[in-house]
């Protein structure tokens, strides 16, 4: 008679080893690094000179941007074979607090443009990659990349109507 052996595959969202751990933490900090700079990047000169004829409130985008990011850790509970996750996240989190500084502080719409493709061509990745282990992780995923499309737009429309050549 065999004897079979069962494993005890339970996954936690929260990470279980100390590099997870190190990113989670890390993905936090540059996280409130982004909204620091973003506030004091908002009130500086050059973006007060800006026309901004764009109809938006700014705290209901607020607002979609974080239940997106939120759910958008989902995809760890969907897909936690998945174990390069945390990495991206971390690396998009980066890339973000860099176009907020290229922008802002080297008023360059061009630089954060590319930097905010790349971030969509990320998250399309990461769409692809979490789709081949379950089908409805990308889902998760799909309303932040929607986002990230928003901001590319927008930032390209404020060139536009400020006749900043790209």
């Amino acid at each position: 008679m065999e004897q079979v052996i069962i494993e005890d595959k339970t996954y936690s969202l929260l990470p279980t080893t100390a590099d997870q751990w190190v990113l989670l933490i890390s993905s936090l900090i540059i996280t409130i690094l982004f909204l620091i700079a973003a506030y004091i990047g908002a009130q500086k000169p050059f973006y007060q000179e800006l026309i901004k004829k764009f109809p938006q409130n700014a705290w209901l985008i607020a607002g979609l941007w974080l239940i997106a990011s939120i759910i958008s850790y989902g995809t760890f509970y969907l897909a936690p074979s998945v174990t390069t996750l945390w990495p991206w996240y971390v690396m998009i989190n980066y890339l973000n607090l860099l176009w907020i500084v290229v922008f802002y502080i080297y008023e360059s719409f061009y630089a954060a443009l590319v930097i905010i493709f790349i971030i969509i061509l990320i998250y399309f990745y990461l769409m692809l990659l979490v789709g081949s282990v379950n089908i409805w992780a990308p889902l998760l995923l799909l309303p932040l990349e929607l986002l990230y499309i928003y901001l590319f737009y927008s930032l390209l429309h404020l060139a536009s109507v400020n006749q900043i050549i790209i």
